[in-house]
């Protein structure tokens, strides 16, 4: 996160009056590599909450308000028109399940920044390597059967290094695509 205040800071000076197009274009590079370095500590977090080593926490939710009938008769008597109140609605059963649609391809589930830098980083630039892993992971049935499949097709050729951080945000997306299948 060092790395993030020196972008922050450099993005800072040159925020001046009399901007160059030069500027400009040294603001869009610090940008892309701060967005680089949030993507990858972002994706670092989720592997360590996928494997266990840092708990999952939920956002906390806020109290709503309480709306009252006597300051909504108050506001529409400043607006000089009529409001029927509404009484607001409470859930009874606490917090209710967005369902999220199955993923039956893991193509859609990696954007394109990421398949830039799995193709890059995991399979080093051969993209038909990369074409033909995501395929062939498609066909399996869980994240078991993707690990087996890539240490026996595309690990010993690529030397992979567990604690690579693109490996790992890979194997977080795999985790998530077999979860939801």
């Amino acid at each position: 996160m060092q790395r993030v205040n020196i972008l922050l800071e450099k993005i800072k000076e040159l925020n001046k009056s009399e901007i160059s197009m030069l500027d400009v274009d040294l603001m869009l590079d610090y940008i892309r590599v701060l967005y680089a370095d949030v993507l990858e500590y972002r994706n670092k977090l989720a592997f360590q909450v996928q494997i266990g080593l840092i708990p999952s926490v939920a956002p906390t939710r806020q109290p709503v308000p309480e709306i009252t009938e006597p300051l909504v008769q108050e506001q529409a008597k400043e607006k000089k028109e009529e409001v029927t109140f509404m009484p607001p609605v409470v859930e009874q059963n606490g917090p209710r399940e967005i369902p999220v649609p199955q993923q039956k391809d893991l193509k859609s589930l990696i954007g394109i920044n990421d398949k830039y830098l799995y193709i890059s980083e995991v399979f080093f630039n051969n993209k038909e390597t990369y074409e033909q892993a995501i395929q062939a992971l498609n066909q399996l049935e869980d994240l078991e059967q993707a690990k087996s499949w890539l240490r026996q097709n595309v690990e010993g050729a690529y030397r992979w290094q567990l604690e690579n951080e693109a490996l790992q945000s890979f194997y977080a997306l795999l985790g998530s695509f077999y979860e939801k299948k």
